[in-house]
């Protein structure tokens, strides 16, 4: 299996167990037990809501039992006054039990978030490295076709040569590459490839990979025209002679 079909299986196996955004920060929520929480805010919510109710109703529910009695202001305010601090008392305990369940729930359901960001960025991370490790091998594989189609195509136009003696490539300290057959003459990088039975597109990208920005350039340059140069063989010759002389 290429190196691309694995990463492209890693990469699909990822996607399918992304989750929605919202259902891992729930999850997380639950995990936490954000729900239970939420659950105690609501009851005392409702607990203050009750408590103030009845502050607020229990003056007019005081008059309607005082109403035809001999009851004075002062003994009025009196017995609102002994009715309602019980009430006031349960509502500030109420409010101090509601403050400190709220301050949970909010610490939980930030904790939450933070856990829902950490495994979101994590999935990122993930996919975004088997993402570019995926381009990086399509692109490398995609190179090796070209340069097998290059070599097939450009090969036909520089026939092998059979029965010569065996050349030699020296890369020179300055750059670029000498080629001498085995008695010492010198010979061009073609007629190397010739003798060796090397495909010259072959030689010239190792020739670029090591280091001879000529041979780079005319690697590209053939491989962005080698249908009109597979044609035209003696075009070929002529326009590149530093690499094909003597062949």
């Amino acid at each position: 299996m290429p190196p691309s079909a694995q990463l492209s299986s890693e990469l699909g196996t990822i996607d399918a167990q992304f989750q929605n955004p919202v259902d891992i920060y729930n999850a997380a929520l639950n995990r936490l037990g954000v729900g239970d929480a939420r659950t105690k805010v609501k009851n005392l919510q409702g607990e203050v809501s009750n408590t103030e109710s009845l502050l607020k109703k229990l003056e007019g529910d005081l008059l309607a039992r005082t109403s035809g009695s001999l009851v004075t202001e002062n003994q009025y305010r009196g017995l609102l006054q002994r009715e309602q601090k019980p009430l006031f008392e349960q509502l500030e305990g109420h409010r101090r039990a509601l403050d400190i369940e709220q301050e949970g729930m909010n610490r939980l359901e930030n904790q939450g978030r933070m856990e829902a960001d950490l495994q979101l960025e994590g999935y990122r991370t993930r996919r975004q490295g088997l993402f570019e490790r995926l381009q990086l091998a399509l692109q490398a594989e995609e190179s090796q076709k070209d340069r097998a189609a290059a070599a097939s195509s450009w090969a036909p136009n520089i026939p092998s040569v059979q029965g010569e003696a065996t050349p030699v490539m020296v890369k020179r300290k300055g750059g670029g590459y000498n080629f001498t057959d085995q008695a010492g003459k010198a010979i061009s990088a073609a007629k190397y490839a010739q003798l060796r039975n090397i495909p010259i597109g072959d030689l010239l990208y190792s020739m670029g990979q090591g280091g001879d920005k000529y041979a780079a350039q005319l690697y590209n340059q053939l491989k962005s025209n080698q249908a009109y140069y597979n044609k035209n063989p003696n075009a070929l010759k002529q326009h590149y002679s530093p690499i094909f002389w003597g062949t």
